[in-house]
């Protein structure tokens, strides 16, 4: 599925003098998308305005009648035009934190919750919603983890659990803050396949990243940059990575790797010693 951001207009936390503005972006089908910027330029605060306006936010800011902060379509079709339920199938996200959680649930049970928009909340779950979560779960190496409460994880287990319960969700697009924290290196390289896997099925994904070169790694990037957000680009190009160095005041210089297979991202000061 396609997500278009059309007019996006938003307060940044913690900086109510400063906006995020952005007038036109389009996510493209079939990729997975780095979204990246320098810390307080407005990823998460993105991302979870799409959350909220879809109505996956628990917090939702728009239950009050106000209108949202900007115009968000799937497929060329205004958000507000599908079904609450529509939505959620459509559309699933992971948050940067996560509140609420169950301690009382298995890991099983935990991802199973990604099959709500599917189930609701008094069906039954039945082959498919099982073959499901057996699959999320295969995908981020957490089969064998099932059976353990929550309560008993590492960050990194959980935080592989919680990417699963998105997964399971089966959506057309998926919105990922910052999924790679707290992962290892074989769990990111890991992630990084699920994502071309997902991309190869006709998924898009919008995934906020911190690392450079997972982003580099990525389909195509977006940088915020001065409250705006640049247009959807390869990591090839080389446009991109002269934002990429402005957006971190030039702490850092995309280089072609050594080994010749893309771009990799180092800090300028520790290059020149």
């Amino acid at each position: 599925m396609r997500l278009q951001v059309r007019h996006l207009r938003l307060p940044l936390p913690g900086h109510p003098a400063r906006r995020l503005e952005i007038d036109a972006l389009d996510l493209p089908q079939g990729q997975w998308v780095a979204l990246v910027g320098a810390n307080g330029s407005g990823k998460s605060t993105f991302l979870k305005s799409i959350a909220t306006t879809a109505g996956l936010s628990m917090s939702d800011d728009h239950a009050d009648g106000r209108s949202p902060p900007a115009e968000i379509l799937l497929d060329g079709k205004p958000l507000a035009q599908w079904r609450r339920r529509e939505r959620a199938r459509r559309l699933a996200w992971l948050p940067q934190t996560v509140d609420h959680m169950d301690s009382g649930l298995s890991v099983e049970q935990t991802v199973m919750l990604g099959r709500l928009p599917w189930l609701g909340l008094t069906q039954t779950p039945g082959e498919r919603d099982r073959a499901a979560v057996v699959d999320a779960l295969a995908r981020v190496d957490a089969l064998a983890l099932r059976d353990r409460q929550i309560t008993h994880l590492s960050g990194g287990e959980l935080q592989r659990v919680l990417i699963a319960r998105v997964l399971a969700a089966q959506a057309g697009v998926y919105l990922l803050d910052e999924p790679f924290d707290a992962l290892d290196a074989a769990h990111q390289q890991a992630l990084l396949a699920t994502l071309g896997a997902l991309s190869d099925q006709g998924t898009s994904t919008l995934v906020v990243v911190h690392d450079l070169n997972i982003a580099l790694q990525a389909d195509a990037i977006v940088v915020l940059l001065n409250g705006r957000a640049t247009a959807v680009r390869s990591p090839q190009e080389p446009d991109l990575h002269i934002d990429l160095e402005r957006a971190f005041g030039g702490a850092i210089e995309i280089l072609k790797h050594p080994a010749g297979a893309g771009w990799i991202a180092l800090p300028r000061r520790v290059r020149q010693r």
